[in-house]
């Protein structure tokens, strides 16, 4: 990377930052707007965007459907980090985003058998070997990350 792109990527990473920190969670589409307003491309707020960890994730907005939005990471800071989060800490961290994402998916699956045709009986028993099948792949991964 060039020295003027690393200039324009800080200066990306700053608007991205400060914008966001305004506004908070907002459609994708509205913060390119804002950047193209103050100069900056989209192919370098991209770029700004995964070096401070901006979170990003799909929606539905009351005025234009299904979006995707970006919101600052909780733990994003001005200040760069000063050491690196014990092993213990990673793997609380990862069993937290894996139990949220199994739950995210269980959800999802809940829907969709909401909207088969079929006898409640029998979608409570679907519904519960989809529960027991998530929470075997959940102890699978737990036990992989603690032989680690």
């Amino acid at each position: 990377m060039s020295r003027a792109d690393k200039q324009k990527t800080a200066a990306a990473c700053a608007f991205l930052r400060s914008y966001l920190k305004k506004h908070g969670r907002k459609p994708r589409n509205d913060v390119f707007e804002a950047a193209v307003k103050a100069g900056i491309n989209k192919h370098t707020l991209e770029v700004a965007s995964r070096e401070i960890a901006v979170s990003k994730s799909k929606g539905t907005h009351p005025e234009l459907g299904q979006c995707n939005y970006w919101c600052l990471a909780r733990s994003d800071s001005t200040e760069p980090a000063r050491h690196k989060p014990s092993g213990d800490r990673l793997r609380e961290e990862f069993h937290l985003g894996y139990r949220l994402g199994t739950e995210a998916v269980a959800y999802e699956i809940r829907s969709a058998l909401a909207a088969l045709r079929m006898s409640d009986t029998h979608r409570a028993q679907l519904g519960d070997r989809i529960n027991k099948a998530i929470e075997r792949a959940r102890k699978s991964a737990r036990y992989r990350a603690e032989s680690k």
